[in-house]
């Protein structure tokens, strides 16, 4: 995930039960990519329905309203420190001499690099998938499809080199089929972070409850626990993100982290996971 990490246009959408939830929406990146950071060639990378949709709802939005916009897809890099507008636009050029096959071959060259070390120390390494899974602001992904983790696997074929498979960034590519990526890297998969996700026809999507989006969590638990029951050591899994609700919405917290939201997600995770496996 270069430059930017977990990308999302609004961090507080309001569910019908009154919790909040993180946001990517396809217009309102638009609207920061062609107006608040006006990146050279940013119409080429939308189609016409899209640019717009975007040029229509900038003449609606106020200043504050677009400086909250631009403080939220900044925000979308590790450590949640924003940066400036005009780093963001040299590390896209950066990026963009690089390309897709310079980054899936640096990784390669990474991986090669340390594999002795992992070796011999017994470390696994496990990549977490590109989220959100495509090409957002002219930068590319390389680990986002089957086609990438495959690549990423069999070109360094070592067991230290390992998967975080992450439901919810994978769910959110119309095109993906988590189960389906699951059960063809499942033996290299040592962490996973359950959450899921709820798309529209444009591609945005919202963080939805932990069983009630789009990606079929039944399934994804049953094939988890099919695999795990054949390993000595089961595979951790955490619920990643949950949305804010009951006290922590007027606690200072960590958009997507906040505690009480994602107790209510592990409560329900490992609800299914014992209905799955009968192991009350």
């Amino acid at each position: 995930m270069p430059v930017l990490d977990w990308t999302r246009t609004q961090l507080d959408l309001e569910m019908t039960d009154g919790s909040k939830a993180l946001y990517f929406n396809w217009i309102d990146l638009a609207v920061f990519d062609l107006f608040i950071l006006k990146r050279d060639g940013a119409k080429d990378d939308y189609p016409v329905s899209v640019l717009e949709r975007a040029e229509s709802k900038f003449a609606t939005l106020n200043h504050q309203q677009l400086d909250d916009l631009r403080i939220n897809v900044l925000m979308g890099i590790p450590n949640e420190k924003e940066i400036e507008l005009e780093t963001l636009r040299n590390s896209i050029n950066e990026y963009a001499r690089i390309g897709f096959n310079g980054l899936r071959e640096n990784l390669v060259y990474f991986l090669s690099s340390i594999a002795a070390v992992c070796e011999q120390e017994g470390i696994k390494m496990t990549i977490h998938p590109d989220d959100p899974p495509y090409p957002i602001l002219g930068l590319p992904r390389i680990a986002s499809t089957l086609d990438d983790f495959n690549y990423i696997l069999s070109n360094v074929d070592k067991p230290f080199n390992g998967v975080c498979f992450c439901t919810g960034s994978l769910g959110a590519d119309v095109e993906n089929n988590a189960l389906e990526i699951f059960n063809a890297v499942k033996a290299r998969v040592y962490f996973a972070h359950l959450r899921n996700v709820t798309k529209d026809e444009d591609g945005s999507f919202y963080e939805a409850d932990h069983l009630g989006g789009d990606v079929n969590m039944y399934e994804i638990m049953k094939a988890l626990s099919e695999e795990n029951a054949l390993r000595e050591k089961p595979i951790p899994f955490r619920p990643d993100h949950g949305h804010q609700m009951l006290d922590d919405l007027a606690k200072q917290s960590n958009p997507g982290y906040s505690a009480i939201g994602r107790l209510r997600g592990l409560a329900e995770l490992r609800g299914l996971e014992l209905g799955v496996t009968g192991n009350y």
